[in-house]
């Protein structure tokens, strides 16, 4: 599992969370109803602050029915069938299409992930100090602490090594302290994105629909490679001439 995954792994095991994110999610009236307070996590293994590496899944690709993945051989007992519906989460459309609260720790998950901007960061770092004021929320702000400093700031590329932290408060000064110096790291790393969504774009355009794995190997590129790709589409006959050193 990567650090990502460690790091919404260890969030979802708060109860306030998993309660916030089906909020967002599904318009029921018995989520009011339910006993937030009897929640148990189930443990399997623990996830450490520095949110330690294992091998864990890839993006969604499975049907959301169980019914497809299974084969029915005896057509007349397919009504008997197991079904299940899987409830897929897309962040990036519920931000798109708004609406979600404020204050929802879910939403305000959502946002830290979809940040772009020092500015949005900090907002967002103080409206969580807020709601996770008061006893019962050390914990979940300590996992917070370490979704933001592992995976949300390292985003800017930092030169230095970021010194220890353990809650959202010490990381909100962490970033006041010198505002500016993560603000250029973060534009540079907004320059290179769309330096990258536009080179798939001109390899559509060109070539047609490209590979998850290619598309993967461009957005993780470095920004000499981007603009050695990009010089190379404009004389490539294939696909492979635009990858070639």
């Amino acid at each position: 599992m990567g650090e990502h995954d460690a790091s919404y792994r260890r969030l979802f095991e708060h109860s306030q969370l998993l309660r916030d994110l089906l909020a967002c999610v599904l318009d029921a009236d018995w989520l009011a109803r339910l006993d937030w307070s009897g929640l148990q996590p189930v443990n399997i293994h623990y996830v450490s602050d520095q949110l330690h590496e294992r091998a864990g899944d890839g993006a969604w690709r499975a049907p959301l029915d169980m019914a497809a993945l299974i084969e029915p051989r005896v057509p007349d007992l397919a009504d008997y069938q197991l079904r299940m519906r899987y409830l897929l989460v897309d962040e990036g459309a519920l931000l798109r299409a708004g609406g979600l609260p404020d204050r929802n720790l879910a939403a305000l998950l959502f946002r830290l992930e979809h940040s772009d901007s020092i500015e949005k960061l900090q907002e967002i770092l103080h409206t969580l100090q807020q709601v996770l004021q008061g006893p019962g929320f050390e914990e979940l702000d300590r996992s917070f602490t370490a979704y933001v400093r592992h995976i949300v700031l390292s985003r800017a590329q930092p030169r230095e090594a970021l010194p220890p932290v353990t809650n959202l408060q010490e990381i909100a000064m962490l970033i006041s302290e010198k505002p500016g110096i993560w603000a250029r790291q973060w534009e540079q790393e907004g320059i290179q994105k769309g330096e990258a969504a536009l080179l798939e774009r001109q390899l559509i355009r060109k070539f047609g629909a490209i590979s998850d794995d290619m598309a993967k190997r461009i957005r993780s590129a470095t920004a000499a490679q981007l603009e050695t790709w990009s010089l190379n589409i404009l004389d490539a006959q294939i696909l492979e001439d635009v990858f070639r050193q």
